[in-house]
């Protein structure tokens, strides 16, 4: 009788020790709404490389410019030699 109780219960202890480990193990991985700063990069013209600049950030919404200053030249992420494409914003504080 005893050894039944145990047989029936093992697997239900199993069971609830998965769940609750990974329940906890996706909340810690989860907190991806702090993405991390990366160098700004600006082109003067087509057919030259990208300049570096200011550390930018891919989230938020006040598009990132040199040197932070409202209304100057807006910077990109660099993908290539003379690409400078895809947008960056400034940095959220934390």
């Amino acid at each position: 009788m005893k050894i039944n109780f145990f047989r029936n219960l093992l697997p239900v202890v199993v069971v609830a020790f998965a769940f609750f480990g990974a329940a906890s193990s996706a909340s810690i991985s989860s907190d991806t709404s702090l993405a991390m700063n990366e160098q700004g990069w600006y082109h003067l013209s087509p057919t030259q490389p990208c300049v570096k600049s200011t550390q930018c950030n891919e989230q938020g919404t006040i598009v990132c410019t040199v040197n932070n200053v409202p209304g100057a030249q807006q910077l990109f992420r660099k993908l290539g030699v003379k690409s400078c494409e895809f947008t960056l914003y400034k940095p959220i504080p934390q």
